[in-house]
């Protein structure tokens, strides 16, 4: 969205330029395409408009799903859950890395080998991604993980917002 808004037309790109990502969403909804007699604004508006709403859908679609995986967290592993840094995505991959060892104590040996295989990924994903290798690789970065694009920069187009 934020990139639309930047090649849209001077109007609509004064609008749209330094608000966050929640405020550009919830800006792009109320925009109306049909109000623009200019087709470049009317078809600017309309993408824009388009994805605030798919966005929104899927934000809400989002929460939905998380509501629902924690009740199931809740109701089957509610000590796992009470655990310090355990939350709701944890907590659902060592449910499902669980599930998958279920697999290693078959007897085909196929089957055996994905069990393990897809356990470890996940429990590998969990951990050692998540809590270890995304905030080491983002504290070597340093400033460089938030920085602007050069070209950017050298448009004179400024970010503001980092959400």
């Amino acid at each position: 969205m934020r990139h639309l808004g930047y090649s849209a037309p001077e109007q609509l790109r004064c609008r749209l330029k330094g608000l966050s990502v929640p405020a550009l969403v919830a800006e792009g909804t109320k925009l109306r395409p049909t109000r623009s007699p200019d087709p470049v604004t009317a078809a600017t508006k309309a993408s824009l408009s388009s994805l605030a709403h798919r966005i929104s859908s899927l934000d809400d679609e989002l929460a939905e799903l998380d509501a629902r995986i924690e009740a199931l967290l809740v109701a089957t592993v509610p000590a796992l859950l009470e655990r310090f840094g355990v939350g709701p995505d944890t907590a659902a991959a060592l449910v499902m890395a669980g599930a998958l060892t279920g697999f290693i104590t078959g007897a085909v040996p196929g089957l055996q080998e994905l069990g393990f295989g897809l356990a470890l990924a996940v429990v590998l994903d969990a951990t050692v991604v998540r809590c270890l290798f995304v905030p080491a690789l983002v504290a070597a970065a340093g400033a460089r993980s938030f920085a602007q694009p050069a070209a950017l920069e050298r448009r004179g187009v400024g970010l503001t917002s980092r959400s």
